[in-house]
């Protein structure tokens, strides 16, 4: 069942994108992360939501657009988010990604709730992105960023130690 259900998200999609707009957010230690975002026309704010890659994806990934469409349809602002090392943003990033960097969607978050056409954000990881965005969650507790809303995370490994003996 979870394979055969899973099989849209990795089928190419169709259709034509949306006009994609960079995003460059500035790491502490030089550099930055890259995310392609689909923004509606209109003065109204509508809520964002960045969507986070698993282990060896982008913001190219397969899975990663289908969402972004699907969601950018359904009325949402769309950022699509290219982690340290990973697709455009492995020219500027002074280092790779990996389950801990947590201040990264921390600063990403931030980034996009200061923009005035967004009226809350929202993370959606999937895998190793997935983890991320739950540890990111527990580490604000009870006083997440300014404007967050929701926190989803799809098929992540929650031991990573487990995780990566088995994958070697």
């Amino acid at each position: 069942q979870t394979c055969v259900n899973a099989l849209p998200l990795y089928l190419r999609p169709r259709g034509a994108a949306p006009a994609t707009h960079w995003r460059r957010v500035a790491l502490p230690e030089g550099g930055a992360l890259l995310a392609k975002t689909w923004w509606h026309s209109g003065d109204t704010p509508r809520p964002l939501v960045v969507v986070i890659h698993g282990v060896g994806g982008s913001s190219e990934a397969t899975y990663v657009v289908r969402a972004a469409l699907a969601l950018f349809a359904a009325g949402y602002h769309v950022a699509r988010l290219n982690q340290r090392g990973a697709g455009e943003s492995w020219r500027i990033a002074p280092s790779l990604y990996h389950g801990g960097l947590s201040d990264d969607v921390t600063r990403v978050v931030r980034a996009y709730a200061e923009d005035p056409r967004v009226s809350s954000v929202a993370v959606f990881g999937f895998s190793l992105g997935g983890n991320l965005v739950l540890k990111t969650a527990g580490e604000w507790g009870s006083a997440p960023p300014p404007k967050m809303g929701a926190v989803v995370s799809v098929s992540a490994p929650t031991n990573l130690s487990v995780v990566s003996t088995h994958l070697e």
